[in-house]
């Protein structure tokens, strides 16, 4: 047995369960059939590729003799070790004494063979460059194994039979662990909040976790001024590293890792807004082809300094790279050099997004759209916002801050009908924040009375019914200031939807009492008229095909406010001929709108809703046989449409009509299903499900 030392471990360990398991599987194999077991393990230093070597040998060391060797391939200072002092490292781990090392590497090299044939050990080749480094030091014998670790994908090696394993940043829950490890007791002085903040910062880097949670023992009050500092750009990321260790991996990553166009395109790329971009933002930012920048952007991959998501085609990089590679752009660049890259991808972006936008919803805009063919599908529109929409609100978010601001508010009104549809309320606002700000600034009053009227509806759908009427009306006035037919007809809509709200509110806080609402319900059933008023004096001087949308929505929401009538007059213990009428309302009223969004509309959503407005005035109605068949339909379609709160809503209906029908079973197979999808969207109306359930 060789007399060779063991690798110490570093606790608490980092989980990485499947690459653990790949190395045992490959180890089982090599052992029954005798064959070599070589892997290389790619990743970024500080993502503990020589950590994992280590835990997997101390678990499995019978299996090498119990024999570590270990070879350094690359100094500090990023330059390559000499082939023979490879040699000499191998040899001295095979306990042959440094002063009987042979001279020449020929003879060093013949001398490891002879031993490595001899031998059981694990051969670890610490940060190699090249695979010419490999090569000399692979043993002569089965028996022992090699782990080769490198800062990049080395696909050389799979011609030598080696197996690949890469080393991403933790998944949240492992990073989340290890700090809690790391810091013991202490971890439990730091806010939940505060905690998540520092988790974000470090994005799953493991060196980064070790540094950070080195810097909190015995002080963990500091938390809150390290994150403070960060997010206020006192200190970078980076610098929360005093060892230095990172900000050297970087240096060496970019000077010797990367060719001049590779370091061009690292520094570029981190200029595109959001968490992740595609082929096509990335083309834009480099004015490349798609194809040169897919190549571009594979080979970035493989130098470990982007991630690429395979299964959604998507590159990110991680927190820290991305800020190096914005500090390099702007020294490189300079600002108006880096202001102008952003501008070249919002500009992408805002062509990219007008046309899907319209995809979505056949609905007015400030902003015209001109679309340079056939507009897509609804569902590849879906697909497109999907994977964009969070790089098109971080684009409106940069937009102004580089004073782009007719790009801001442009962006803003485009993505604002997957925001809502989606049920992203609160990105929306944040985003129509950023984008109001950049159209006052521009000046232009028709897209500050949309941005209002877009952010007001946000608010309505987070029930602050204040601050939605408050964006409602100002919307109306600049309507008004600049005779605006279509602003005028959605504001007084809008105001009609938030006094329904208001009235739904006030019989569900007065249960039992029908006048609560009334008043409420009055006055949104003027506002309605007032839209009406609008649409009917308007004649020609609508955008084209709006007349017919605008009053379809308006008969939707006259369905919607007798609906909630019909509901308030049977929780008021009304006669049922009260609660028919009101619902003979609203069937009417749904019917006039089903009738514009048919079977073959684009607009998925608004046939669902319509669908179910009047399955509920069919239940209302003592109906629940055809309610059922709208239900179902109202489910499917808001199921096709990926819009799970609405589905929701809609199973809950349908379990109330099957129930109604003695269809126990089927229902509550229909409330379960409501249940988990409002439990999925933190949705208050989970717990009533689940109590409806606990009833039944």
């Amino acid at each position: 047995m060789l007399e060779t030392p063991w690798p110490l471990l570093n606790p608490p360990h980092v989980d990485r369960a499947d690459q653990r398991e790949a190395l045992v599987r490959q180890l089982t194999i090599s052992l029954q059939r005798g064959t070599a077991f070589r892997f290389y393990v790619h990743a970024l230093d500080g993502y503990g590729r020589r950590s994992l070597a280590a835990e997997f040998f101390h678990e499995y060391k019978e299996a090498f003799g119990e024999a570590w060797v270990e070879v350094e391939a690359r100094r500090a200072d990023g330059t390559l070790v000499a082939p023979g002092e490879m040699l000499g490292q191998a040899l001295r781990g095979l306990s042959v004494p440094a002063s009987e090392l042979p001279d020449s590497d020929d003879e060093r090299r013949h001398q490891y063979g002879l031993l490595s044939a001899r031998h059981k050990f694990l051969l670890v080749l610490k940060n190699v460059v090249t695979v010419e480094q490999v090569e000399p030091l692979l043993p002569s014998s089965p028996t022992a194994g090699v782990i080769v670790t490198v800062d990049h994908d080395m696909r050389e090696l799979r011609r030598l039979n080696f197996e690949a394993i890469e080393l991403g940043k933790l998944p949240k829950p492992f990073g989340a662990q290890l700090m809690r490890e790391l810091l013991l007791t202490e971890h439990d002085e730091i806010d939940s909040a505060t905690m998540g903040q520092l988790l974000e910062l470090c994005d799953g880097h493991p060196l980064l976790l070790r540094v950070l949670a080195a810097q909190l023992r015995g002080q963990p009050e500091v938390a809150r001024k390290i994150v403070s500092d960060v997010r206020a750009s006192r200190i970078s990321v980076v610098g929360l590293d005093d060892s230095g260790h990172i900000a050297a991996t970087l240096d060496r990553v970019y000077q010797f890792g990367l060719t001049r166009a590779q370091q061009q395109a690292y520094r570029l790329l981190a200029l595109i807004p959001g968490p992740d971009f595609g082929i096509s933002a990335a083309a834009a930012a480099l004015g490349l082809s798609e194809d040169a920048t897919d190549r571009q952007l594979r080979e970035l991959a493989d130098r470990k300094v982007l991630h690429h998501d395979r299964e959604r085609d998507r590159f990110e990089f991680h927190t820290i790279l991305r800020e190096d590679a914005k500090e390099r752009a702007l020294a490189t660049e300079g600002s108006a050099g880096c202001a102008s890259v952003v501008r070249t991808v919002l500009e992408w972006a805002l062509e990219a997004v007008g046309p899907r936008e319209e995809a979505l919803v056949e609905r007015w805009r400030v902003w015209p759209l001109t679309p340079t063919g056939a507009l897509e599908s609804r569902s590849v529109a879906f697909s497109w916002f999907d994977a964009e929409w969070r790089s098109v609100c971080a684009g409106v978010i940069a937009a102004t801050r580089y004073g782009f601001n007719d790009l801001a508010w442009k962006l803003c009104v485009g993505v604002f009908s997957y925001l809502r549809i989606r049920g992203h309320i609160d990105d929306c606002i944040k985003t129509h924040n950023a984008g109001l700000e950049a159209a006052e600034l521009a000046g232009d009053l028709g897209a500050v009375m949309q941005l209002r009227s877009q952010r007001g509806a946000g608010w309505l759908a987070k029930g602050d019914l204040d601050a939605a009427e408050a964006d409602f009306r100002n919307s109306l006035e600049f309507a008004n200031r600049i005779s605006h037919l279509p602003g005028l007809q959605s504001g007084y809509e809008w105001l009609g939807k938030t006094e329904l709200a208001r009235a739904r509110v006030a019989w569900r806080v007065a249960a039992g009492s029908l006048t609560a609402g009334d008043d409420h319900l009055a006055a949104a059933m003027r506002y309605f008229g007032l839209s009406r008023q609008v649409v009917s004096g308007a004649g020609a001087a609508l955008p084209v095909g709006q007349t017919d949308r605008m009053l379809a929505l308006l008969a939707m929401q006259e369905s919607r406010a007798a609906v909630a009538k019909a509901f308030a007059c049977q929780r008021a213990g009304l006669p049922a001929t009260a609660v028919s009428e009101a619902a003979h309302i609203a069937g009417t009223h749904a019917v006039v709108a089903l009738d514009y969004f048919g079977p073959d509309h684009p607009e998925l959503d608004n046939r669902a809703k319509c669908l179910q407005l009047l399955g509920q005035a069919e239940l209302l109605s003592a109906d629940p046989s055809v309610s059922v068949a709208r239900f179902d339909e109202a489910v499917a379609l808001f199921a096709a449409d990926r819009t799970p709160r609405a589905e929701a809503a809609a199973r809950a209906d349908l379990g109330d009509a099957l129930t109604a029908l003695g269809e126990d079973e089927r229902a509550r197979a229909e409330f379960t299903a409501a249940q988990g999808l409002f439990a999925e969207l933190g949705d208050e109306r989970a717990a009533a499900m689940k109590a409806r359930l606990a009833r039944d």
